[in-house]
């Protein structure tokens, strides 16, 4: 963020009385949250069942101000009212085009996919839609379905009738619901950075997500997570497939069902994304171990060495397509 360091302080969505601070955005969306009194209690949207974890969303839109740029020099003003329909006008594209947008597909993906159940407790929480920032709070395992959903309906168009589509990024943190709020928005926001990265190496540039998971409420960071499991991610993904990449939503939606196809419980795909942790010899012996019991044998690493299942192994439980589909 380009903002400055707010104040030090212990806000409303922590738990202890430590002090520290926080960047103005950062405050500025926790002080809309503490707002909504509808927000403040997210114990009913939890899944109960499935370790009670929700998941903080953050999506921006991929080089906007190039786009109103050209925009803008396509259309030289010769007057202040033209110069002020030509706002208006990119104003309300934006609007319609990707902050609307948002909004209607996430309320008709909710009402396709959720029971009348989740949906009186709530699935989903907009914190911020204005611009090309969009910040929300939901349930778990729609989180990953609802982004690159809404990704590839957007990357279908273009905000200003022309050729160039519209792109986002997404980073997604999966939290315990008393897990403080703009400490996970921070970690979303820096998710959502990574993927844009990623994403501007390709022209132009493509959508993508990141993706973090704060396991037993521990308040760690992106960057250390990426230290401590480096080399086994293949993260940030893709969301359409990109040339002969291995790393898009798709392989990942594969690699997903490849384990939950082979008869492997729930037990033993934790036990390959452990073993994954443990070091190379060891996943070696665990997948020799599962495959002599499969139709085909898995392997750990591609020929360059690259974990394939260790993304997918830690997802099981955090996605919607791979829910029920395993073994008992």
């Amino acid at each position: 963020s380009s903002y400055p360091l707010s104040e030090k302080g212990v806000f409303a969505s922590d738990t202890g009385n430590k002090i520290r601070k926080i960047t103005k955005e950062s405050k500025c969306k926790l002080d809309v949250y503490e707002k909504q009194s509808e927000y403040n209690n997210l114990d009913e949207m939890r899944d109960k069942g499935n370790d009670s974890f929700l998941a903080i969303v953050h999506i921006d839109a991929n080089d906007l101000g190039i786009a109103i740029n050209n925009f803008f020099d396509g259309k030289k003003a010769v007057s202040y009212e033209e110069a002020v329909n030509n706002s208006r006008h990119v104003s309300n594209a934006i609007y319609r085009k990707y902050n609307l947008a948002f909004e209607s597909y996430i309320e008709d993906y909710v009402t396709a996919n959720t029971t009348e159940k989740e949906q009186k407790a709530g699935v989903y929480r907009i914190i911020v839609n204005s611009g090309d920032d969009i910040t929300f709070i939901i349930r778990n395992l729609y989180a990953i379905d609802v982004v690159t959903g809404f990704l590839k309906k957007i990357n279908n168009d273009s905000f200003f009738d022309n050729d160039n589509k519209i792109s986002a990024c997404a980073g997604i943190v999966f939290i315990k619901a008393h897990f403080p709020y703009d400490k996970g928005y921070e970690m979303a926001e820096e998710l959502c950075e990574l993927s844009k990265e990623k994403a501007k190496k390709t022209k132009p540039s493509l959508c993508a997500f990141d993706y973090y998971i704060c396991q037993n409420g521990m308040i760690s960071t992106v960057s250390d997570d990426e230290k401590k499991h480096k080399g086994l991610y293949s993260k940030p993904y893709y969301v359409n497939r990109h040339k002969n990449c291995t790393d898009d939503f798709e392989t990942l939606k594969k690699n997903i069902d490849l384990l939950l196809s082979n008869k492997l419980t729930l037990g033993k795909v934790k036990q390959i994304r452990n073993s994954y942790e443990k070091g190379k010899g060891d996943i070696e012996m665990t997948m020799k171990q599962l495959s002599s019991r499969l139709d085909e044998p898995l392997l750990p690493f591609d020929e360059n060495e690259k974990a394939i299942y260790y993304d997918a192994s830690t997802l099981i439980d955090f996605t919607k397509f791979a829910d029920n589909k395993a073994g008992e």
